[in-house]
């Protein structure tokens, strides 16, 4: 107990001593007698150890006892302890075999031996180098036993495709089997899937198929269909089942969709197989209705594809065939697809209908573990903190798991709701606590350090993203640069080693690993980063022991990537100057967009130059045809270049708060401002040079340097972001924190241009009174601060009808107008800020009349 160091205690005396106050020699020193009641009888314990599942028995209790019940519940409690402590070793000492596997797997893949030449040596042809080379795999392999193609294939398939080095090459690997390359090799055969039973197809090779191509998936449904195998139920089971699998987890791409008919290749290759279905089963014919074996997985599969796409009209159709021709409405699995569905589209109601329906409609649809984590989410999206608590408890009621999952994701809705005063009632302080409290709960049962560094475990990486929430949102650049260093490192170098990624180049390696949405966590953290704040890990010393391990387990100047290209993070185990922080957050954040992108952002695409202008301006008419080629040519290199979860208004604003918040560099705010973004009223006055410099094909030379500049500026565009209303609240800000006139003025006079685009327009009422709003009191609190009070009355005085004018909006204003004295500018403020309505003027009038 803390402020105690020593406990005396007397065998025979009954006094126990405390001594108080020992840390200190200036401390007063003081002895405390606790004198216990004594007792007339010694109670004799009866040990509860060594409980086994016959000793919790009942039968021969009087149970009307209390003292034995009481020793029964003792019993039932130490046992349920034991079973308890020997889950959670068995689970350390499966986490502890797992990383064993890893680490002999990755000795096996960095050994001096190249895989492919293994593979020759095992299974070449001579007969010599064939007995010479079982004992290399016994000496090579002890830890990692190749199974035999027979083992991965059915025997007449091995036969027909006749290369036992390119199976074993394509399916050794347990984590990453390239089932393209059997299917694609398979459909160059002779034989291709004949002379194979309909039950090893099934079992044996259909049902272990994963991640086939568009391509290969059409393949291998051709080579099915010369079988002509579906008069066994099994087979078409399996037959179903593996090809709406393989056409779920094939990733959206709008690039592939049809330009004239807008048609998707993998819906429309769903609907077709349905279609075949019916066909098969007779499934139109009411008679035979009760034969289909359609099931609910089928349908997760084909919404799970259109909830990827996010398309109403998809969802719609296959649940309402489902219901329709097979009578299939949606199960545990189905329901929580389609809550996912509608929390990615924001309709955030429907997602709650769904799971209130989910727990009333019967036991079997009850939401599972998978259910409620999908809703805590959700609660993380509306920052509904005591939501998500209330749903921790009722799974703790209903006796649903609590998984790694569910801890972090709850401790990820308390970091974000713990973002400002108004979402965490004042209390983000508090939030952020109790979300450590569910770290710490995973950290009892895993080394979290060791735990956090696993890349190829999901429940690792959502407990690591958790943390860095917690940590960015309190402001605590050491432990978020950390977690974020160790999380890109050791994800780096899982992707330089895994034999997927044979053959390509850095670029597309770092493209693979980077993660648009630590990157945003870390810029938070570097943005709310204070000097004045302590770290709340710090507080406690368990916060302390976890803080510390995890910062000094990183090194930031390690250089065993392979290429030599690094993280560009300062060699510093905690940074704190205001030039550290923006050096490092611009190196970040230009690394991820150079690496992040398939092109170098630097570069002019290269289809842009004076003659596709030329050839616009000759095939347009008017001004706005011309704008409008220009607009969707940048609209087209946004979406084929740019990696739009690393470059979006919401990172945007995160990374130019950082350089108001850290330091004093006006050109340093001015330079990431217009290196990313970009204002309307400009561009239209570029373009319309343009056009006018281009009305003859011959008017104007290649080399004239204006349009060159134009050009360039055009170029830029593919990543650079409409200036929007954040945006220029944000530009206002700074103008207040550089007290810098002209760039008020300029941010002013560019909403107002904003105010007039079609951005701003289709905005909803509400939304756009409230942007002004906004606006209009950061204006007033800068002519404020620069004691700029007659344009601060104005501005309110002008802007009076559409905005309702309160005290808190105004309170400095109304301060420095009472500091100096100024009555005649206070009495007007009065009268704005008090004005009533309509309503209670004649309330006041009818008072007045005595009515």
């Amino acid at each position: 107990m803390n402020g105690f160091s020593r406990l005396v205690a007397s065998k025979e005396a009954r006094h126990v001593y405390f001594r108080v106050g020992e840390t200190s020699s200036l401390t007063h020193k003081r002895w405390v007698t606790v004198i216990p009641k004594a007792r007339a009888n010694k109670l004799k314990l009866r040990k509860v150890k060594n409980v086994t599942i016959q000793d919790i028995n009942l039968e021969g209790v009087d149970k009307a006892s209390s003292k034995e019940l009481e020793f029964k519940i003792k019993q039932l409690q130490e046992f349920t302890n034991n079973l308890k402590n020997n889950l959670r070793a068995a689970e350390k000492e499966r986490k502890a075999l797992k990383q064993k596997q890893h680490a002999q797997s990755d000795s096996l893949k960095q050994s001096s031996e190249d895989k492919s030449e293994l593979f020759q040596k095992l299974f070449g042809d001579t007969s010599k180098q064939h007995e010479n080379n079982k004992s290399l795999l016994r000496s090579s392999t002890t830890a990692y036993k190749l199974p035999q193609p027979d083992e991965l294939l059915p025997p007449a398939l091995v036969k027909n495709i006749n290369d036992n080095n390119l199976i074993t090459r394509a399916l050794i690997d347990q984590s990453y089997q390239d089932w393209n390359l059997i299917v694609s090799s398979t459909y160059s055969t002779k034989n291709r899937l004949r002379n194979i039973s309909k039950k090893q197809l099934a079992f044996k090779f259909l049902n272990k198929i994963q991640n086939l191509s568009l391509e290969n998936i059409e393949r291998l449904i051709e080579m099915l269909d010369e079988l002509n195998y579906y008069d066994s139920q099994t087979f078409r089971n399996s037959f179903f089942n593996c090809i709406f699998k393989n056409l779920s987890k094939i990733p959206y791409d709008r690039k592939l969709i049809d330009p004239k008919h807008g048609n998707d290749p993998v819906i429309s290759k769903m609907k077709d197989l349905l279609i075949k279905y019916d066909k098969l089963t007779n499934v139109e014919n009411p008679t035979t209705k009760a034969s289909s074996t359609m099931t609910g997985y089928i349908l997760n599969c084909c919404i799970t594809y259109a909830s990827n796409m996010k398309s109403f009209d998809n969802m719609e159709y296959f649940l309402s065939k489902f219901k329709n021709d097979y009578g299939i409405i949606p199960n545990k699995q189905n329901s929580t697809v389609i809550i996912q569905f509608y929390t990615k589209l924001g309709c955030y109601k429907q997602a709650w209908d769904v799971f209130d329906a989910m727990k009333f409609m019967s036991e079997s649809t009850f939401p599972s573990e998978i259910t409620y984590n999908s809703v805590i989410q959700l609660c993380a999206k509306e920052k509904n903190y005591s939501r998500a608590i209330d749903l921790y408890n009722e799974m703790q009621d209903k006796n649903i798991k609590i998984s790694v999952r569910t801890l972090s994701t709850l401790a990820k809705t308390l970091a974000t709701s713990s973002s400002d005063n108004i979402t965490s009632e004042g209390k983000a302080e508090s939030l952020r606590l109790y979300g450590w409290k569910y770290i710490h709960m995973i950290e009892q049962d895993y080394n979290l350090r060791d735990f956090i560094s696993d890349s190829n475990d999901k429940d690792a990486f959502f407990t690591l993203e958790a943390m860095l929430a917690l940590a960015a949102y309190d402001g605590d650049i050491a432990l978020a640069r950390a977690l974020y260093f160790k999380a890109i490192t050791q994800k780096y170098k899982y992707e330089l080693i895994n034999p997927a990624n044979v053959g390509l180049t850095s670029r597309e390696l770092w493209k693979k690993t980077l993660y648009p949405q630590l990157l945003n966590y870390l810029m938070l953290a570097y943005q709310r980063y204070s000097t004045t704040s302590l770290p709340i890990l710090l507080g406690y010393s368990e916060g302390i022991i976890l803080r510390r391990n995890i910062v000094n387990s990183v090194d930031y100047d390690i250089r065993d990537y392979g290429d030599n290209i690094k993280l560009p993070m300062l060699p510093l185990k905690e940074i704190n100057q205001p030039w550290q922080i923006l050096a490092e957050s611009r190196a970040l954040w230009h690394f991820n967009l150079d690496f992040g992108n398939s092109v170098d952002l630097r570069q002019r695409p290269s289809e842009l130059n004076v003659d596709l202008l030329k050839n616009f301006r000759q095939n347009c008419q008017t001004f706005s045809e011309f704008k409008f080629e220009i607009m969707y040519l940048v609209s087209k290199w946004k979406e084929e270049l740019v990696n739009s979860t690393i470059l979006n208004p919401i990172t945007l604003n995160t990374y130019l708060s950082i350089a108001i918040k850290q330091g004093n560099d006006k050109h340093e705010y001015i330079s990431r401002l217009n290196e990313f973004s970009y204002e309307q009223h400009v561009l239209d006055a570029i373009l319309q040079d343009m056009y006018n410099k281009l009305e003859t094909e011959n008017s104007v030379p290649t080399s004239n340097n204006s349009l060159s500049k134009n050009i360039d500026y055009l170029g830029s565009l593919k990543h650079k972001i409409l200036r929007n209303e954040n945006i220029y609240e944000v530009t206002l800000k700074a103008a207040m924190k550089f007290n810098d006139y002209d760039m008020a003025t300029n941010t002013w006079n560019g909403r107002g241009y904003f105010r007039k685009t079609d951005a701003f327009q289709k905005l909803d009422k509400k939304e756009r009174v409230c942007s002004d709003q906004i606006f209009a009191q950061c204006m007033v609190d800068f002519f404020t601060q620069a004691k700029m009070y007659e344009d601060a009355i104005k501005l309110i005085l002008s802007t009076q009808r559409g905005i309702n004018w309160t005290y808190s909006m105004v309170k400095n204003l109304y301060r420095g107008l009472q500091e100096i004295e100024d009555s005649h500018s206070t009495r007007i403020l009065s009268e704005v800020i008090n004005k009533k309505t309509k309503i209670q003027i004649i309330e006041q009038k009818l008072k007045d009349l005595d009515i």
